[in-house]
């Protein structure tokens, strides 16, 4: 024998599931509330004896992800790219240079390096740091050595 739903039964189940969703999206929206995890890093690149870095590029990595900042034309970077967008999560980070080769002359493509070649080297580069939890942000300024004869 078949049995319907009487009609109220029926709308209880659609009100029911309604109010639900309702609640779950605004259990939802609320994780976003919150201040993003992470610590905002930044800071300012300079050459020894020379002066700050013209540009190039910030990376901050551990065994599985990597942040990334842009260095401006006065040696000043902010990290803004990762799975966390502009903070970097608590840890231990090996830090790259790279991207810092300045033209030769205003007609050539060649460029000559500003840093000293193991900083571009995620393998090779001695700066390490170690991003504290603190929502209010971090600073890290690193003073590099030239090229050494030519690069």
């Amino acid at each position: 024998m078949l049995q319907f739903r009487r009609p109220e039964a029926a709308c209880t189940s659609v009100h029911t599931t309604a109010v639900a969703l309702l609640v779950a999206g605004a259990l939802a929206g609320s994780w976003g509330c919150g201040a993003a995890a992470g610590t905002p890093v930044s800071g300012q690149i300079a050459v020894t004896s020379v002066g700050p870095l013209d540009r190039g590029l910030v990376l901050f990595a551990d065994d599985q992800v990597v942040y990334r900042g842009e260095i401006g034309s006065d040696g000043r970077y902010r990290i803004t790219t990762g799975p966390t967008r502009d903070r970097v999560p608590a840890g231990r980070y090996r830090v790259q240079i790279v991207g810092t080769g300045v033209p030769v002359s205003e007609t050539s493509m060649e460029t000559k390096p500003q840093i000293a070649r193991r900083y571009e080297s995620i393998e090779n580069t001695d700066l390490v740091v170690e991003v504290p939890d603190d929502p209010a942000g971090a600073t890290f300024d690193f003073a590099l050595d030239p090229p050494r004869g030519g690069r």
